[in-house]
């Protein structure tokens, strides 16, 4: 090939990635899917609302007065919880911004981290309390079913291998383990 025609080609080749280039990043941002809707991704969709309606429905019985009841509960719970944990983020933005100041107090920070505990602790009682009107909803039946919703939700929430259960203690559920050997009981020979 002669310098005249490699040059020739050497355009064309630019000018051809170029333009697959521009379709690309065109065809890539017009066939972007359109964002989901803000009650969607704030999680108060209808279908949520749906979905759970069905299961009071299904797994406790609950009557069309009982539901609307629950989610008055469940409105004034999460209002709550909303307001709890904006008092919680701004106790620990504080904290982490004294940590940061120019002259950090731990005295300062200890008190913060007293007020966030405080917080915390006013979360699991309002959640406490929550479960506790919640069961004001139920008859004797649907209080049993409910205890049982409760349990399945924490067996998933925590399965075996995780938390407490893990490490040498979980493989013996409800015995004791064997005891650590402390050196006073001779081992068997290996082999056995």
């Amino acid at each position: 090939m002669d310098i005249f025609k490699q040059r020739r080609f050497l355009i064309f080749l630019v000018v051809l990635l170029v333009v697959l280039n521009l379709g690309t990043i065109t065809l890539l941002w017009l066939g972007r899917p359109a964002p989901p809707p803000p009650e969607i991704r704030m999680g108060k969709s209808g279908n949520e609302h749906a979905r759970l309606e069905a299961l009071l429905k299904k797994e406790l019985k609950f009557g069309d007065e009982q539901i609307k009841q629950y989610f008055q509960l469940r409105e004034k719970h999460r209002q709550q919880l909303d307001q709890l944990n904006r008092e919680i983020g701004k106790l620990k933005k504080q904290m982490f911004d004294a940590v940061f100041s120019k002259d950090p107090q731990p005295a300062l920070s200890d008190s913060l981290l007293n007020l966030s505990l405080q917080k915390q602790a006013e979360l699991e009682q309002l959640t406490y309390r929550h479960f506790l009107e919640l069961k004001k909803l139920c008859n004797p039946d649907q209080e049993n079913q409910l205890k049982l919703l409760v349990e399945e939700f924490f067996r998933q929430q925590n399965p075996p291998g995780r938390g407490r259960e893990s490490g040498p203690a979980g493989k013996f559920k409800d015995k004791n383990p064997p005891p650590p050997d402390d050196g006073r009981r001779p081992l068997p020979p290996p082999g056995r």
